[in-house]
């Protein structure tokens, strides 16, 4: 019996008939430059292949040519036409219908110089994050970007789409004309809520009269913004949602939580790790009792037993498992069949993918190194069975071992400490932050599979690995947290926030504590730790403009919180320097201005790391040596994970340039 019999259960979807309850909901990609391409095609395709029921495509694809968003995908251009009836048709192939976003992003978008026009909202109020004023839309705009929607939904279906998503959420144009503070238009298109939802209404409508019967109509919203800067809150958003629903033309609402609307809810709208799982169920669960169509739930349900639970309690009628299937994209499948240990874990840092397209690259992974490159997403078949001595534990060795094993190479891997794990061992003990352990327990389980000598309590030798006759080595011995040369003096009252993790409150009982980080997101979580563990005031600085400048928009707002909750002290633009009448110093780096710290108790340094080389320096066999991971160069678990994978899909196939091999 399948341990998941609501979620494999069909349902309707209008005239559609969906496998199973398991959505791939839209979101940012990357993988496109406005146009449809092979690698944006083969993304979709993989998540169908691994069984997923639904697949809403394109997210935040774009109707109209003033508003166009050069990183979605461009609805209104022709040139996209032929590629829109191959995506439909080889998602088919599969089993899963499916369809896609479009929407406006009115004054959302990033800056108007992405398009040459103004940007564009109910009305000309600057929007909270690119902070430019758009122009108020005329109704003859109105007019034309409602014929835009419209335009889509006719294109879509003439190219074997199943439907297209209308989304209001993250505080696109239809949330921004809904809202009383961003909607001050005197005309029908504002002032109350029948004018202020004349829009969406307009559009849903004119979509219905243009398609056929079988062409789904689903509708994204939040079913709460969690701030008070739209004027709206959770009572008028399931208003709203009636009102949609008694015209008689959706299919299918996808209800989540937040608004894209500022800084402070970013992270609400693709919810990280540190909030609880199904954590905006409740707002699907009280929207469903007024609605006659299907619910879709969407907020960190990222494993298959907490899709099972929702449906169960009755919570939604189908689940958003986006992010667990780009860590996963065989998920679907993997769950019907049983074999739930085999199911790689998002493990929900939002690192490889909202925080690569955020910052305008494509769409990757922390723990699937073959979403951001496709090369790597399908293993090659050896052509030379090795047997290979992996050095080292941590995620780099551990996935260089799985991808060895399973591509049918004998793998011995030695670690030093009693587990595996590396330094994600201790990046569990951060505050919120325990589910990056679950990739290390899935390779563990994995490597136990696939059939990997692991000898852990073992310093490897250059007589340990010649004793084994591999006829390669990976070096993955990783990097270690060190006190920076500026401290050197006062080692005896300095740490690393490694070792910080590892102790306990009388540690830091009363103590001052000064944290430095070069870069924040290291420094940011062992402040936040150590000010919990009792110490009687932290401060954090870092070299960056601010102490969180290398965290994506949305681990930012939280981090943010807690470290102003906690009264942290948080000093940006410092650099690090000598040491100055036995203590460290800090400068300015636009005055100059130099700041001594003596009045510290403790000192804890995070991020800085000195590769472990000394094993591969000393080596001097003929034996192949590969590295990778932090012993290359200290870097984070994204990189040294696309290097396991790498390295692992490569030996036995070619050979290596002697950049690649330390001989």
């Amino acid at each position: 019996m399948n341990p998941f019999p609501n979620l494999f259960h069909s349902i309707n979807i209008g005239n559609k008939k969906v496998k199973n309850r398991i959505v791939s909901s839209a979101h940012g990609d990357g993988l496109s430059d406005g146009l449809i391409h092979e690698s944006l095609i083969r993304y979709y395709e993989r998540k169908a292949m691994g069984g997923a029921g639904l697949i809403i495509a394109f997210g935040s694809a774009t109707v109209y040519s003033k508003a166009s968003n050069p990183l979605y995908v461009s609805l209104w251009d022709d040139r996209n036409n032929e590629y829109l009836k191959e995506f439909s048709q080889r998602i088919h192939t599969h089993g899963a219908v499916l369809l896609a976003q479009a929407t406006h992003q009115g004054s959302r978008l990033i800056s108007s110089k992405l398009t040459g026009d103004p940007l564009q909202a109910p009305s000309a109020i600057p929007d909270w994050l690119n902070r430019e004023t758009p122009v108020a839309l005329t109704k003859e705009e109105i007019s034309h970007i409602i014929q835009a929607y419209v335009d889509a939904a006719v294109k879509l279906e003439e190219s074997g789409f199943d439907g297209m998503e209308v989304t209001a959420y993250g505080s696109h144009l239809i949330e921004q004309f809904w809202s009383p503070v961003l909607n001050q238009r005197m005309d029908e298109y504002g002032g109350d809520i029948d004018g202020r939802m004349r829009f969406s209404i307009e559009v849903v409508k004119n979509i219905h009269k243009a398609v056929s019967e079988d062409f789904i109509i689903s509708f994204r919203m939040s079913g709460d913004p969690m701030t008070d800067v739209l004027g709206l809150n959770q009572d008028d958003m399931l208003e709203i949602a009636k009102r949609l629903d008694a015209i008689d033309c959706i299919d299918l609402f996808n209800i989540s939580g937040g608004t894209g609307a500022i800084l402070g809810a970013q992270d609400k709208t693709i919810p990280p790790d540190s909030y609880s799982v199904r954590c905006f169920n409740h707002l699907a669960r009280r929207m469903k009792p007024h609605l006659s169509v299907p619910v879709l739930a969407a907020g960190r349900m990222v494993k298959p037993i907490h899709a099972e639970q929702s449906l169960q309690e009755g919570d939604c009628d189908l689940v958003a498992m986006t992010r667990a299937m780009i860590a996963d994209p065989n998920m679907p499948s993997l769950a019907y069949e049983g074999k739930e240990k085999q199911i790689r874990p998002c493990i929900g840092t939002n690192q490889g993918c909202i925080g690569r397209t955020a910052a305008g690259l494509p769409l990757g992974c922390t723990v699937n190194a073959g979403v951001a490159n496709d090369a790597l997403h399908d293993y090659a078949d050896s052509t030379n069975f090795q047997r290979i001595v992996v050095i080292g534990g941590g995620p780099a060795g551990m996935e260089a071992s799985r991808v060895l094993a399973e591509r049918g190479h004998e793998v011995i891997l030695f670690e030093a400490e009693s587990k595996l794990g590396g330094q994600v061992a201790y990046s569990v003990l951060q505050p919120d932050r325990g589910h990056i352990g679950l990739h290390t327990d899935w390779l563990i389980n994995e490597l136990e599979r696939l059939n990997v000598k692991v000898h852990c309590n073992v310093e490897a030798t250059i007589d340990t690995i010649v004793e084994k006759e591999p006829d390669c080595v990976v070096m993955a011995t990783g990097a270690q947290a060190v006190i920076p040369p500026q401290a050197s003096d006062i080692a005896s009252m300095s740490i690393t926030d490694v070792e910080a993790l590892t102790r306990d409150s009388s540690f830091f009982a009363e103590k001052k504590v000064f944290v430095y980080d070069p870069r924040g997101m290291r420094g940011s979580y062992a402040s936040y730790f150590i000010k919990k563990k009792g110490a009687s005031g932290v401060e954090l600085a870092t070299l960056g403009e601010t102490v969180l400048d290398d965290v994506d928009k949305t681990n930012k707002p939280n981090l943010y919180k807690r470290l102003m909750q906690y009264d942290i002290r948080c000093t940006p633009n410092q650099s690090l320097v000598n040491l100055k009448n036995g203590s460290v110093s800090l400068q300015d780096i636009w005055s100059n201005a130099s700041r001594n710290l003596s009045e510290f108790d403790l000192y804890v340094f995070a991020g800085f790391t000195r590769s472990r080389i000394e094993l591969t320096d000393s080596f001097s066999s003929q034996i192949p040596v590969y590295q990778i991971g932090d012993c290359v160069a200290p870097r984070s678990m994204y990189e040294a994970i696309e290097e396991g994978t790498r390295i692992g899909n490569e030996i036995g196939v070619r050979e290596f340039s002697q950049e690649t091999i330390k001989r």
